[in-house]
C-alpha cells in the first residue's frame, strides 16, 4: 500500500466513525485515524495495542476519595510512566499525534489528556477532557470538591477559584456564564476538532499547506457545515494549484456567509482563479 493509499484508509476510517457513531464519535479510534492519515507506518491496532497496558501497576482502592484518586492517578502518570508536557518543542506536530506522544512521553496538554482519560478508564476513574481556553485539563467526573488535573504540568491541581483568576488574566473581567462554559467537559467531537486545529497552527508554522489542508479536511468530517473552515480550505487548495476543488470550497462560503467580513475579497478570488481556470 503507497503513503497515499494509506492516508486515504484513514481518511475513510474517520468517516466511518462518524457515520456510524455520530454524537457518540469514540476518542480513540478517532486519534488513530488523525495518527495514521499523517504517518503511514502506524496503524490503529498498534495505536490501540500500545494504550492497552497504560494502567498496569496502578491500584486505585474502591474507597479511595477524589483525592487519592488524582493522586494515585498522576502520579503513575507523570512519576511511574514518565510522561510531561513538551516546552521545549511545543508546536511540533508529533505532540498532537497520540502515537509518538506514546513513543516520546511527551506531548501538547491535549494529548496528555486524551492519553490520561483512557489510563483512567482502564484503571476504574472516569475523567473528563476540560477544553479551557489556552489550556487542556482533566476532571474527576462528578467529583466533589470539583478540581482540575493537569497532566502537562505535572499533575498539578487546579481549583476553580484558581480557573477563574487565569481566565480573568486572559480577558479581563469575566461573567459567571463565560466561567462556566470554560470549565464544561468537552465532547469527543470537540476534543478531535481540537486536535486538528492544533495540527493547522503546527504545519502553519512549518509552512506546510498539505498538512493545513489534511487537518482541515479532517474537521470537516466532523463539522461538514462549518463555513471557516471552507474559506480556509479554499485559499489552500487555489495556493496547491487546485482551482476547481478551490473554487467549489469559496463558492460554498459564501452561500453561508454572503455577507461575511472576507466576503468581498472571496468573489475576488473566485473572479482570478476562474479567469485561471
Amino acid at each position: 500500500m503507497t503513503d497515499g493509499e494509506h492516508a486515504q484508509v484513514a481518511r475513510e476510517r474517520l468517516h466511518q466513525l462518524n457515520e456510524i457513531h455520530g454524537k457518540d464519535l469514540p476518542l480513540l479510534p478517532g486519534m488513530a485515524a488523525i495518527a495514521t492519515e499523517e504517518d503511514p507506518d502506524t496503524s490503529e491496532a498498534e495505536i490501540l495495542h500500545a494504550m492497552s497496558s497504560l494502567s498496569k501497576g496502578l491500584y486505585i482502592p474502591p474507597d479511595a476519595s477524589v483525592y487519592e484518586q488524582a493522586a494515585r492517578f498522576t502520579h503513575h502518570m507523570n512519576e511511574e510512566l514518565g510522561f510531561k508536557g513538551d516546552s521545549t518543542d511545543f508546536h511540533n506536530p508529533s505532540n498532537s499525534l497520540i502515537h509518538q506522544a506514546l513513543v516520546r512521553k511527551k506531548g501538547l496538554p491535549i494529548t496528555l489528556s486524551i492519553i490520561g482519560i483512557e489510563l483512567g478508564r482502564q484503571a476504574g476513574i472516569t475523567l473528563e477532557g476540560i477544553g479551557f481556553p489556552g489550556h487542556f485539563l482533566l476532571k474527576i467526573k462528578d467529583g466533589t470538591p470539583p478540581f482540575y488535573i493537569d497532566p502537562y504540568n505535572q499533575g498539578k491541581i487546579h481549583r476553580q477559584e484558581d480557573l477563574m483568576e487565569k481566565l480573568k488574566e486572559q480577558f479581563g473581567q469575566v461573567e459567571d456564564k463565560d466561567f462556566i462554559r470554560a470549565i464544561q467537559p468537552n465532547s469527543s467531537r470537540q476534543i478531535l476538532m481540537r486536535v486538528n486545529n492544533n495540527l493547522i497552527h503546527a504545519f502553519q508554522l512549518k509552512n506546510d499547506p498539505k498538512g493545513m489542508l489534511r487537518a482541515i479536511e479532517r474537521n470537516l468530517i466532523l463539522k461538514p457545515a462549518h463555513s471557516e473552515f471552507h474559506r480556509v480550505r479554499g485559499v489552500l487548495l487555489k495556493s496547491l494549484g487546485r482551482y476547481h476543488e478551490a473554487i467549489e470550497a469559496i463558492e460554498f462560503y459564501l452561500e453561508q456567509e454572503p455577507d461575511g467580513p472576507d466576503a468581498e475579497d472571496m468573489l475576488q478570488e473566485l473572479s482570478l482563479m476562474k479567469g485561471i481556470g
